[in-house]
């Protein structure tokens, strides 16, 4: 299977912990595939998965009765909440508690990922679009390694954020349609973008003395 074999090309054979961003299928379609190969005993989901799983015959109803039948836990995810794993910290900032934005993209669980050496190290952003990405600048993140959001879908909002956040990496997941989007230049210049359409499977870490890289497999 893929992903696994990516996983472990990353040097880690087992992933006790995944999180799913929002209710889009594309975002969990494998997780149950992945449970076993990887190991995965927790899934982390927001409250707007929680809400699209009280259809009983939709996609994340059927997802979370084959997570319980594996016996895997499934824990709703609060803004605060802080993951630890070794000496870094995966902390949540948005969706803040409540929220009901019309675009369910903008529901995605955002995260911020701490270490020691730097108290905002990576942004992870998920599918936000324009409302999240306002609170999430409203935060004023300045991390080191950022993931493009909505697939570095060329919006207003969100070239303004990446931006703002100045990252000294950024991350672009995405097909071949958006890639080397013009609208994207001037806040592409200065630094490493690795897209994924162009790079093929792209890696980025943070150093225990903060220092980041990244690079990736064409």
């Amino acid at each position: 299977m893929l992903v696994p074999r990516a996983v472990r090309e990353l040097g880690a054979w087992r992933v006790p912990t995944v999180v799913i961003t929002h209710p889009n299928i594309d975002h969990f379609n494998g997780v149950l595939d992945i449970a076993e190969p990887l190991g995965v005993r927790r899934v982390l989901v927001g409250e707007a998965f929680m809400t699209a799983a009280r259809r009983p015959f939709g996609p994340e109803a059927y997802l979370l009765r084959g997570l319980r039948e594996r016996g895997i836990d499934v824990v709703t995810v609060r803004v605060g909440l802080k993951i630890e794993f070794g000496a870094a910290a995966l902390e949540f900032l948005s969706p803040p508690a409540g929220a009901e934005w019309d675009l369910g993209n903008d529901m995605s669980l955002v995260a911020s990922v701490n270490t020691p050496a730097r108290s905002s190290a990576a942004l992870l952003c998920g599918d936000i679009q324009d409302t999240a990405i306002t609170h999430i600048a409203g935060l004023s993140p300045r991390p080191a390694i950022m993931e493009a959001p909505h697939h570095g879908s060329a919006r207003a909002s969100a070239i303004g954020l990446v931006a703002q956040a100045d990252p000294a990496i950024v991350v672009q997941s995405t097909g071949s349609s958006r890639a080397g989007d013009e609208r994207w230049a001037e806040v592409r210049s200065g630094r490493v973008w690795r897209c994924t359409a162009t790079d093929g499977a792209c890696w980025s870490e943070v150093l225990r003395d903060g220092s980041v890289r990244s690079g990736d497999w064409r």
